[in-house]
């Protein structure tokens, strides 16, 4: 503790972004598997297709900038080597690890230029320890890939102010910018608000048409990719932002197929993230950061209203803003310190600081080692090990979800999925007709037994117990949280071998 102390003294910035690597790389080897739909069906499906040189559907909505440097990742790991699915990911783990130190130095130097270097070093420490920030910056969220450019934005923008190179670093704002709306097209209510600010603010009509041609150089090469992809100019545009055209518009109303939250779920989600009671002064502070820091302030207010009036509120959608909130709320705690300083409550004040430094500490440590829907991922893992699968039938008699085959590996084999034992005779004939037979069933019961045995009789087979994959304590944690969206159940990994077979 003393030695960090006095690097943090002598090299803040690097004692920083060290103390950030070092917990994003033990989320990157521990926190295995996913931790949403999204995180792997959308990307890593989607890089996996690209890598295979299958190219996307021409239903893909969103940019092909993320899975494509996903995808990239994948095939230097090939050329390299032929590692399995799962070494693969830690690999983009890793590397997105490193990209995510790109957040914390982004706001350690936009805080030192508008703020003091000690609110730089708050602001550093705060979003490189921040519990939610590690893990989420080593999974595949779209939702937080889009933080650092977005960050870069600002801080391009704020030294193109006073800088000999500041047309340059104008078209650089204008262009991370545009990278970030269309790595996450729901930015659009961060984005035109702090493009206005920005644009309202430049005395320099030459920057600020330099700003503007950055971001619309990135936006019509996103148009062209609809254009290559989805045969359409402005695919993406029209899926994402259509339906804001209707009034009363759909997304206020209808979530789809989406978690539909309350109003206030973004707030109650922000009271509860950064640790209440302290999360009362934390927002506190980021009020008035905002106060002092409209560049940034009045867009993520703009954010926070406009994501809380739209039907679909997922919790995960604040992790764009989350690094920009912190920033604020750094460069917001100096006043709110001395206000409290001068009504004598500053071992409050102290308090509250020591109290939310070790529950975070405790929260960091919990979420580094989460693997993520371990149920659905390990059985795989693990049949892919084993390098003889012929085929994998998945029972799945608990809960129905889709299944990540990209844990397979290539060559793919042919998945069979079982959802409903009063199919089984149908589901059976299927199994039957494939050639070469699946040898491996994956089983998700409440009776494992007593399935099983189903299972054997109608597939005609004997069945033989390899392995029982039981849940990760994130995932029983997410499940006593919410039990109706988040199941945490056992896989048993069993053998399919033909009744004439010698036993194993």
């Amino acid at each position: 503790m003393i030695a960090l102390r006095r690097a943090l003294q002598e090299r803040p910035l690097l004692a920083v972004l060290l103390l950030a690597a070092l917990v994003r790389v033990i989320a990157a080897i521990f926190s295995r598997g996913f931790l949403a739909i999204d995180d792997h069906h959308v990307l890593v499906d989607a890089a996996e297709r690209l890598v295979s040189g299958l190219g996307l559907e021409v239903e893909h909505k969103r940019s092909i900038l993320y899975p494509g440097v996903v995808a990239l990742i994948m095939g230097a790991t090939r050329t390299l080597d032929d590692p399995s699915p799962a070494t693969q990911l830690l690999v983009v783990r890793l590397v997105q690890a490193a990209y995510s130190l790109f957040t914390v130095l982004l706001v350690y130097r936009i805080l030192e230029r508008t703020a003091t270097p000690r609110t730089a070093l708050l602001g550093g420490l705060l979003v490189a320890t921040f519990f939610a920030l590690p893990i989420t910056a080593v999974h595949q969220f779209e939702e937080a890939v889009c933080q650092a450019p977005l960050l870069a934005s600002c801080w391009w923008l704020l030294r193109a102010r006073d800088d000999p190179h500041g047309s340059t670093f104008a078209l650089l704002a204008g262009t991370a910018l545009g990278v970030a709306l269309i790595v996450r097209f729901p930015l659009i209510s961060f984005v035109v608000p702090f493009a206005l600010l920005a644009l309202w603010q430049e005395p320099d009509k030459r920057r600020g048409a330099l700003f503007l041609g950055g971001l619309a150089l990135v936006l019509t090469l996103q148009g062209l990719s609809n254009h290559l992809i989805n045969h359409e100019w402005w695919y993406s545009f029209r899926i994402y932002y259509g339906p804001l055209v209707h009034w009363p518009p759909r997304i206020i109303t209808d979530p789809g197929a989406y978690p539909q939250g309350a109003v206030w779920t973004y707030a109650a989600a922000l009271l509860g993230l950064f640790v209440p009671p302290f999360s009362l002064l934390f927002l506190t502070a980021a009020a008035r950061g905002g106060k002092e820091l409209p560049l940034l302030g009045v867009p993520t207010l703009v954010f926070l209203v406009a994501h809380s009036a739209i039907a679909n509120r997922q919790e995960r959608f604040l992790l764009p803003v989350l690094p920009v909130i912190i920033l604020l709320a750094a460069h917001g705690f100096g006043p709110v310190a001395a206000w409290l300083a001068a009504r004598s409550w500053s071992r409050v004040y102290g308090w509250l600081w020591s109290y939310y430094w070790a529950v975070n500490t405790v929260l960091l440590a919990g979420t580094l080692f989460v693997y993520g829907k371990k149920d659905r991922v390990a059985p795989l893992v693990y049949v892919q090990a084993r390098h003889d699968a012929t085929g994998v039938v998945v029972a799945q008699y608990t809960y129905t979800f889709p299944v990540p085959a990209y844990y397979l590996g290539r060559p793919r084999p042919p998945v069979f999925v079982f959802s409903d034992r009063t199919r089984l005779a149908q589901d059976a004939q299927a199994v039957h007709a494939a050639s070469p037979a699946p040898n491996y069933l994956i089983l998700y019961s409440d009776s494992a037994d007593a399935d099983a045995a189903l299972l054997a009789g109608a597939l005609g087979t004997r069945l033989e117990r390899n392995a029982t994959i039981t849940p990760s304590l994130g995932d029983e944690l997410a499940h006593l949280v919410n039990p109706r969206r988040n199941h945490a159940t056992s896989a048993v990994v069993l053998s399919i071998v033909p009744l004439n077979a010698a036993p194993r």
